[in-house]
């Protein structure tokens, strides 16, 4: 099946999905990669100083890994995001399954996978994007600096908003539509022979 062909054959509901999960997907790519999540200022010599997940910053000068961190929240903030990660792309793969692969098509167990995924995924974000916002300024040796969060964060919070969004579309998708075989079509001849 191509792609204009699932397009045309699937709900509004699951192609509202597929956008919201797209959206969030490169919400969720743009969090998990950057160092943007915030910010330091300090003078000339110092520069600024980005933070992100797995990298720490200075403006024109080297980053620092933060991957393997003693900072306890900050592991927990990591794993979220991994879970986060790993929630939105399982159910962004199924989603494009259950539209375009006539085998998944009308199966509630991959909108189902659909929901979990996002629900994962936006839990994830939610209690990273939290937990971050709340614990940051503990990564700042200095305290006369100005610090504020940045692209990364606000990206986080998006990617939760729409895999919950997508959760909660195909959660309706899952009443509204049927959740039986696709219908047969001409000709089409099934066994019903018990096993």
């Amino acid at each position: 099946m191509g792609i204009s062909e699932g397009c045309a054959e699937a709900t509004h509901l699951t192609r509202l999905t597929i956008v919201l999960l797209f959206l969030g997907s490169v919400s969720n790519w743009i969090a998990f990669c950057t160092v943007s999540w915030s910010f330091i200022s300090a003078d000339e010599l110092l520069r600024d100083q980005g933070f992100g997940l797995w990298r720490r910053c200075m403006l024109n000068r080297r980053c620092d890994t933060t991957d393997g961190t003693r900072l306890e929240w900050y592991a927990g903030v990591q794993s979220c995001e991994v879970f986060a990660f790993m929630g939105m792309n399982i159910a962004a793969i199924l989603a494009i399954l259950y539209a375009f692969k006539k085998s998944c098509r009308y199966n509630t167990e991959v909108r189902v996978g659909i929901v979990l995924g996002g629900i994962v995924g936006g839990a994830g974000h939610l209690t990273a994007v939290i937990v971050f916002g709340i614990l940051r300024r503990s990564l700042y040796s200095w305290t006369n600096m100005g610090e504020h969060l940045g692209f990364s964060y606000g990206v986080a919070v998006a990617a939760s908003f729409f895999s919950f969004a997508s959760a909660i579309v195909t959660a309706i998708d899952i009443f509204v539509s049927p959740t039986s075989s696709p219908p047969r079509s001409k000709g089409e001849v099934y066994d019903n022979t018990p096993i």
